[in-house]
């Protein structure tokens, strides 16, 4: 008799801890644990994160709607051009359009300069999608001046993949 209970509680013991194990296995990648940032100490003992800020941004991207993504990489374009990083939005610029409109990153400054004073806000309209390019259509909010004097703007951004774009615009 002890050893047939001996043997029931041995059984019950192993199936509690196998299925111990499979919620483990279950719960763990569904709940994101696996992707959460792993914060250390380095020598100065200052934190340092593993999860690079791309890796971050991608995660985000990958989330995000095919509009909220445009109006992203647009934010992150005039977000250079507020910082006054225009090499880096000049980057962000289709090959062609450079070529066409902004030979040189000054020509790129001068319009910038003129075009979106430094407190410019922007409302989006609408977005279109053709193919793989996408036309946002925004109105250029320059709060200095008075009301209805909002100028349209189009958009144009070619996404090759999550954060992997070119944007090009309407010269006004």
């Amino acid at each position: 008799m002890n050893k047939k209970r001996f043997l029931i509680l041995a059984i019950i013991t192993i199936s509690i801890i196998l299925i111990n194990l499979i919620l483990i296995v279950k719960i763990i990648p569904k709940s994101g644990i696996h992707r959460n940032v792993n914060n250390y100490k380095n020598e100065n003992n200052s934190e340092i994160t593993t999860l690079s800020k791309s890796e971050s941004e991608l995660e985000k991207l990958k989330n995000m709607k095919e509009r909220e993504r445009m109006e992203y990489y647009f934010s992150k374009f005039i977000s250079y051009i507020k910082e006054e990083d225009y090499s880096k939005a000049y980057d962000l610029l289709y090959p062609e359009f450079k070529e066409k409109y902004f030979k040189t990153q000054e020509d790129f400054n001068n319009y910038v300069r003129k075009t979106y004073p430094k407190s410019v806000g922007f409302s989006y309209n609408d977005i279109q999608r053709q193919g793989y390019i996408y036309v946002l259509i925004i109105d250029i909010i320059d709060p200095t001046k008075k009301a209805g004097t909002e100028k349209s703007q189009r958009i144009v951004i070619q996404e090759n993949d999550f954060n992997d774009f070119v944007l090009s615009f309407q010269v006004i």
